[in-house]
């Protein structure tokens, strides 16, 4: 049960057990903030104010109950692009939905989801300039499409996520967009598009990605590498990538994982030369990556190393590419800056494969599209396979096509934080880091799904 969304509450009992905070979250008595760090929207460090921090919010996992471990919580992805890597958060949740009238990001400012989740759909009933970043770069989640709901108890069926838009040369025909599987904010959004007779495109984003690396069987030499991830076709996300090592290795083990519509593959452990029983396999469906019981590195995944196991000597990198939708009505301008990318830099196990992205326009588009490339730079592990990137124009609102309701209004994402005409929005910086990462602050917009994030003073090294 969550607790109030309003009024008093307490540590204790005192305000009564739905306005308790340790009746929500747990805790040792004597009770005290300090025990909820990273608890409801409480900050990882620093000052928490009760009722800002804690009204409306709950223990309970967000989005799909099922198929996971560990509790029913994932790690915090961290590549840069926002999160504290240090934290528990809740299950991986629906698709977030953002409508903008124009939206502005500036050099070096970004945004992405604040954890991994089955997409997000930004609608722009206007213009959207890019000179930073929007990024679902590790944010896909850990879902078998096909029998893990989303928040609304739908899985997505076997045709996968449909989107149909009139176009100048388009023939194709569709009733309706299906967004089944993707959480009730999607579906509400995608049901204002109009329907197509024989005058518009579709675009499919097939629930199940292309194929995770095999295994390598090694009898001879005194390292191998390990095996690529297949790139996606149209509308599929990369497989995994395998795991390399030292020693004998039986093509079983370390074998990456094929993606689904939401998330790229996960990648396999790496092989250690104690013995063959060390060494793991990827997940499916965006989950960890394969991990070794020995000192050799797990692959990327969601999260990088199994939950129920002790971390190996070099955790992988967090995060497999997920899914973003970006529809315009007007232009979109700044450059090629929309990243659905794997991670990777793993050394011996494999990276994760890239993401799904289609970006529509009904004016100019000098993006160009974005990058959904598969994790990378291993030293012997095997890298994910690429994602798919779409472009297309479509025709105007007047047509009958949906750009959204515009209701977030004009924002900028810049120096000042998020400038928004005509709407209020409570920014609160979470963390901030010293010179031993590549970004200064995060700033958290919490805007109406509370789940998406912006940053600044970001640095991207390539």
């Amino acid at each position: 049960m969550a607790i109030e969304s309003s009024g008093a509450i307490s540590l204790g009992t005192t305000a009564g057990t739905d306005r308790s905070i340790s009746a929500e979250f747990g805790g040792d008595v004597p009770h005290s903030l300090s025990e909820y760090y990273d608890k409801g929207n409480a900050p990882a460090s620093g000052e928490i104010q009760m009722g800002a921090d804690f009204h409306g919010t709950s223990d309970a996992p967000v989005g799909y109950p099922t198929g996971y471990e560990a509790g029913g919580k994932v790690k915090q992805t961290d590549n840069g692009i926002g999160g504290d890597p240090g934290a528990d958060i809740y299950v991986d949740g629906d698709m977030v939905v953002a409508n903008f009238t124009n939206l502005t990001i500036d050099s070096n400012h970004g945004l992405t989801t604040a954890h991994p989740c089955r997409g997000m759909l930004i609608y722009c009933s206007g213009d959207l300039t890019i000179n930073g970043y929007i990024m679902m770069t590790g944010r896909g989640p850990w879902a078998n499409p096909a029998s893990n709901a989303d928040g609304a108890g739908n899985t997505v069926p076997s045709t996968g996520i449909r989107l149909g838009y009139k176009t100048a040369t388009g023939t194709s025909s569709l009733a309706a967009a299906d967004f089944t599987g993707c959480g009730e904010a999607a579906t509400a959004a995608v049901a204002n598009q109009t329907a197509l007779v024989s005058n518009g495109t579709i675009w499919t984003f097939e629930r199940e990605g292309a194929a995770g690396a095999a295994g390598v069987e090694n009898t001879s030499e005194p390292l191998f590498f390990g095996n690529s991830g297949a790139d996606g076709g149209a509308g599929e996300t990369g497989g995994g990538g395998g795991g390399g090592g030292f020693g004998t290795a039986s093509s079983n083990y370390g074998l990456g994982a094929a993606g689904t519509c939401f998330s790229g593959g996960s990648g396999g452990g790496a092989r250690h030369s104690s013995s063959t029983d060390s060494i793991r396999n990827a997940t499916a469906y965006g989950g960890p990556g394969g991990y070794c019981d020995a000192e050799y590195d797990s692959g990327s995944g969601n999260p990088a190393q199994d939950p129920d196991h002790s971390p190996s000597y070099r955790p992988g990198t967090d995060g497999c590419g997920g899914l973003m939708i970006i529809i315009v009505g007007g232009d979109i301008s700044g450059g090629d800056h929309c990243h659905c990318e794997g991670t990777g830099e793993n050394m011996f196990s494999g990276g994760s494969g890239g993401g799904n992205q289609l970006i529509l326009h009904a004016g100019s588009n000098d993006d160009g599209g974005g990058s959904v490339v598969g994790g990378m730079l291993s030293m012997l592990g095997g890298d994910g396979g690429d994602g798919s990137v779409r472009t297309a124009a479509v025709s105007d609102a007047a047509s009958g096509n949906y750009f959204g309701d515009g209701s977030l209004g004009d924002c900028q994402f810049g120096e000042n934080g998020i400038t928004q005409s005509g709407h209020t929005v409570d920014i609160d910086e979470v963390l901030s880091h010293g010179s031993e990462s590549n970004y200064d602050h995060i700033a958290q917009w919490y805007g109406p799904d509370k789940r998406m994030l912006a940053w600044y003073g970001l640095t991207v090294t390539r």
